[in-house]
């Protein structure tokens, strides 16, 4: 999943994540599974940057 965030101080940060899943969780009579994420990874493309003007 790539993201681009800008925070409330106009810093703009680039990345990817990685979301890492558990097996399925499969409830009884559902026939639905439920995944728990595991961990995550946050990768930067870019350095972090200040923008200014209104959020792009």
């Amino acid at each position: 999943i790539h993201l681009s965030i800008t925070s409330l101080l106009n810093v703009r940060v680039k990345g990817a994540i990685d979301l890492f899943f558990t097996n399925p969780l499969q409830i009884e009579g559902n026939r639905t599974n439920t995944y728990r994420i595991n961990s995550s990874n946050f990768d930067l493309i870019e350095m972090p940057e200040i923008v200014s003007g209104i959020n792009k």
